[in-house]
């Protein structure tokens, strides 16, 4: 077991990792990494990764409707379409029945890939679906009763990019 006395040896490091690996230190601190053989690199800072990792798992609002539905009408939410989404996540609310599809596509055109939810009147639900295509919709079906109360808020929530 290698014992450290003392500061860091910032150099000593850079000429041990950039023997093994594309990899040295800036005068800074920060960590550098090289792209190519020559000595072109990116530096990231320890601070631009923490705020990296502080998007994951936030979820952003992607679409929502409080408008009452007629009988048997449909509402469809805009798509979304970002790559750092990792899941697509909500809550509805009716004070009639009806149904839930959420749906995904690989061109935004044919969603082939559909997981249904039955929303019972009155009573609050929570979803959430993983994003498996490119595309992903929320269309809401309501039952034979116009409602008088209905909201829809769709998220997605981020993932690790």
């Amino acid at each position: 077991m290698a014992e450290v006395i003392g500061a860091v040896d910032y150099n000593r490091i850079d000429k041990i990792v950039r023997n093994r690996l594309p990899l040295s230190f800036t005068s800074a601190g920060n960590l550098k990494i090289a792209v190519s053989e020559d000595d072109v690199g990116i530096t990231t800072s320890l601070q631009s990764i923490s705020n990296k990792l502080d998007e994951i798992g936030k979820l952003v609002l992607v679409d929502y409707t409080t408008a009452p539905l007629a009988a048997n009408s449909t509402w469809i939410s805009k798509v979304d379409n970002d790559y750092a989404t990792g899941r697509i996540v909500g809550t509805v609310f009716a004070d009639q029945s009806g149904t839930l599809y959420v749906e995904q596509s690989p061109d935004g055109n044919n969603w082939d890939v559909v997981d249904s939810f039955p929303v019972s009147a009155n009573a609050g639900l929570g979803f959430t679906v993983e994003k498996v295509a490119p595309y992903v919709r929320v269309r809401y079906v309501n039952g034979a009763t116009t409602q008088t109360t209905f909201r829809l808020y769709i998220y997605a929530r981020k993932r690790i990019i």
